[in-house]
């Protein structure tokens, strides 16, 4: 890791200097976000999996021998894969859930419909009681 960028780290995890953190994010943000974006193909999951990254960086000091841009490219694609896989895990999880109960979406609807009726129903009364007290 070239001296500037450990001094920055230094600076930024031991004192917590927020012109460290803001030269480091202003350094390699848009590399970070580009290696993500690349592999996630959403602008906004990109910017979460930055994000955190980034509050990663400030809470633990990185054990990277080489340069801080190269560690961070790496941790960029890992987190940007590690969200794909448990993404795809989960979507897998919910169709084999809904697929097991043979829940159509109308139907789905059709319950908070029912729910939103019900809830409607008790606070119009909840207001006529209400009224009758005051």
């Amino acid at each position: 890791m070239n001296e500037h960028d450990v001094i920055l780290l230094e600076r930024c995890s031991t004192t917590g200097d927020s012109q460290s953190f803001m030269e480091i994010v202003t350094r390699y943000q848009g590399m970070v976000y580009g290696v993500c974006l690349r592999i996630l193909r959403d602008h906004s999951k990109a910017e979460d999996i930055v994000q955190e990254i980034f509050l990663k960086l400030t809470k633990s000091r990185p054990k990277a021998s080489h340069a801080l841009g190269p560690f961070l490219h790496r941790v960029a694609t890992n987190n940007a894969i590690s969200y794909l896989r448990s993404y795809s895990r989960r979507k897998a999880r919910e169709t084999k859930y809904m697929d097991q109960r043979s829940i159509a979406p109308q139907s789905g609807m059709t319950l908070v419909r029912s729910l939103i009726k019900h809830w409607m129903h008790c606070l119009k009364r909840a207001d006529s009681l209400l009224s009758a007290i005051i």
